[in-house]
């Protein structure tokens, strides 16, 4: 039997380029990519799916592209994964990849759960708000965020992760060699430290528009819930959206104001069917009886001190002058530590739906454990309105009951990535008068003193009004790159807040 190495996989690859499911099936027809490699001109004219120019380039046995690449990739300390080796979610999908460049490590599928979180480019302060504190109650209940690393929706999400001491993923549409965006540069590096950074493209692509859709599929593959922040109605989000309900994995939405443009396509999948948004626990809900110790035992730890991981939508309110006020959620029945285990969970049913164990009511209610007592999450959904009736929302995730208009009026805040105390040991907001190098200043700001020299000079040009990052560089007479990695690791410690427009401020 011929033997598989990397290097055939990799020439596979480039004959028929990223995307094509030509590969897999080729694997298939002849047991392995050893044997796809040694077989001939008669041999793939058999199969009958393969044209003249295919048949070709199949025929060029050279490997001399394929050693260089492995080369390259083993100077630079990238990973290559293959077919094989790559989480059994990828494999099974259409076309998949017969190679991924790694930047980083990925997270064990079995260890962590994966959830996509994608969006718009041109994004909101509130699509910023929403993805940056979703992906860090993600994050800090044990969950792998994977997104895109573009600008806007993306870029908050993988940042909302790293916030939250969690992994994140990014899978890009070019080389992971590659600064693209410029700006995140500093961001990828972070993201490689705490996940990885991920392509099927060689290093050393350009990325090019046509990427961009090809890598969404990956991005929907590993991952077995898509969340959708905010999306326009032509937006490259709601691609990643369909691929994700073709694979049979779970489509979330985040409700935004019905005078947005940039959420006609959120709103238009929750009116389709699929499930809203409104805090952490409405995704986690979904995944606790596949992964329970991981979950529970994350949430339940002190150390994390959620105290709500329910979104504020005050500005959907506020947009849309809606004097509606919010409906109270009644709490989650409370019990004790020693009637834990009797909890009615999220189990798999035998057709792979998700039911309650049960048995009693469509939507299963999760206690959580912490020291002598449970500590209840307000549930974002109720199974029944006051007439008992329900609504059936037609989601992969199974028999999942939705009261909307219960569910969208009775959304609250998430939890803040900061807690009191450091509130109140924040920087001094005013950006004048500061004298950072003074040991009076340093002394009055105990979260200032381990800012590197460079930090207190980008921070010290700040303010609570949100200035261009152009202005930023000016005023600090510092490199643009140099100061956009620096506001990238300032906002992931929670000193600065950013803003569509690469414009920043003091957090508050």
């Amino acid at each position: 039997m011929a033997e598989d190495l990397v290097e055939h996989w990799i020439w596979l690859q480039q004959v028929f380029g990223a995307g094509s499911p030509k590969p897999d099936k080729l694997v298939k027809e002849f047991g392995s990519v050893g044997a796809v490699y040694e077989a001939g001109q008669a041999d793939y004219l058999k199969t009958g799916f393969l044209t003249e120019k295919e048949i070709r380039r199949l025929n060029n046995k050279s490997l001399e592209r394929s050693k260089k690449i492995v080369s390259d990739c083993m100077k630079n300390g990238y990973k290559i994964l293959t077919t094989p080796d790559m989480p059994q979610t990828l494999q099974d999908i259409y076309a998949p990849p017969c190679v991924l460049y790694v930047w980083g490590d990925l997270p064990q599928p079995y260890d962590s759960l994966y959830i996509a979180m994608v969006g718009t480019r041109n994004v909101t302060p509130y699509g910023v708000e929403v993805a940056t504190k979703l992906s860090v109650g993600l994050a800090r209940c044990g969950v792998t965020v994977v997104s895109g690393l573009a600008v806007g929706v993306d870029a908050a999400a993988h940042k909302g992760a790293l916030k939250g001491g969690g992994k994140t993923v990014a899978v890009v549409g070019g080389g992971i060699d590659i600064d693209y965006p410029s700006g995140h540069r500093e961001l990828k590096r972070l993201i490689s430290q705490n996940g990885a950074v991920v392509s099927e493209y060689p290093p050393g692509t350009s990325p090019a528009r046509a990427n961009f859709p090809i890598r969404n599929r990956i991005i929907a593959g590993l991952s077995l819930g898509c969340v959708v922040v905010e999306a326009g109605s032509r937006s490259g989000a709601l691609i990643t959206a369909s691929l994700a309900a073709e694979m049979g994995r779970d489509v979330f939405a985040v409700p935004g104001s019905i005078f947005s443009s940039e959420s006609k396509g959120t709103n238009r999948l929750l009116r389709d069917g699929v499930k809203p948004v409104c805090g952490v626990m409405d995704i986690l809900e979904e995944y606790i009886g596949l992964f329970p110790q991981n979950i529970i035992s994350k949430i339940t730890s002190r150390e994390l001190e959620i105290e709500e991981q329910q979104l504020n939508f005050d500005s959907v309110k506020n947009s849309s002058q809606s004097t509606a006020s919010n409906a109270e959620r009644p709490p989650l029945a409370k019990g004790t530590k020693e009637n834990a285990d009797e909890l009615p969970f999220i189990t798999l049913d035998n057709n792979n739906g998700l039911q309650s164990s049960a048995g009693t009511e469509s939507t299963a209610k999760a206690k959580y454990v912490e020291n002598n007592s449970v500590k209840s999450y307000p549930r974002a959904v109720s199974s029944h309105d006051e007439g008992g009736k329900t609504k059936q929302l037609p989601t992969s995730a199974g028999n999942r009951e939705v009261n909307s208009a219960n569910h969208l009026a009775s959304c609250h805040h998430a939890a803040s990535s900061h807690d009191e105390e450091e509130k109140i040991n924040q920087l001094p907001t005013s950006a004048g008068n500061r004298d950072v190098n003074s040991a009076n200043y340093l002394a009055s700001c105990p979260r200032a003193a381990g800012l590197s020299e460079k930090q207190l000079l980008v921070y010290n040009v700040l303010s609570e009004v949100p200035q261009h990052v152009d202005d930023i560089a000016l005023k600090a007479n510092m490199e643009l790159r140099t100061v956009l990695a620096v506001l990238t690791t300032l906002e992931i410690e929670g000193y600065v807040q950013s803003f569509p427009g690469r414009r920043y401020k003091l957090a508050r």
